[in-house]
């Protein structure tokens, strides 16, 4: 009978034993991945800093965005100069056609 329990007990802890080997292995190759990984991330990046890599695209982007949103501006101006001279062309032919009705209607009278 105490045999039996000092069996039992050595399963249990070669049970153990054998869950916790494959634990550390699971572990072991976790870490494995992770350090691949690392690695294969600092190759990318040269020195293994990704945020200086990203705030130099996003600086460049940025600053992509800014020329385009200047020259947009820039055609902007100039559309709207163009436009008030526009108007104002149309405006002095409005009054131009003005004063020839007006001329015509004191001709048809006289």
């Amino acid at each position: 009978k105490e045999l039996d329990k000092i069996q039992e007990s050595q399963l249990q802890y070669t049970l153990k034993i054998q869950k916790e080997k494959k634990h550390g292995e699971e572990l072991d190759e976790s870490i494995q991945k992770a350090r691949s990984q690392l690695k294969e991330l600092q190759e990318k990046t040269r020195n293994g800093d990704i945020n200086r890599v990203d705030e130099a695209l996003n600086r460049k982007q940025i600053n992509k965005l800014e020329h385009q949103l200047q020259i947009v501006n820039t055609k902007l101006s100039v559309i709207r100069s163009e436009n008030s001279t526009i108007k104002y062309n149309i405006d002095e032919l409005r009054r131009e056609n003005v004063i020839c009705i007006k001329s015509l209607h004191n001709a048809e009278i006289e």
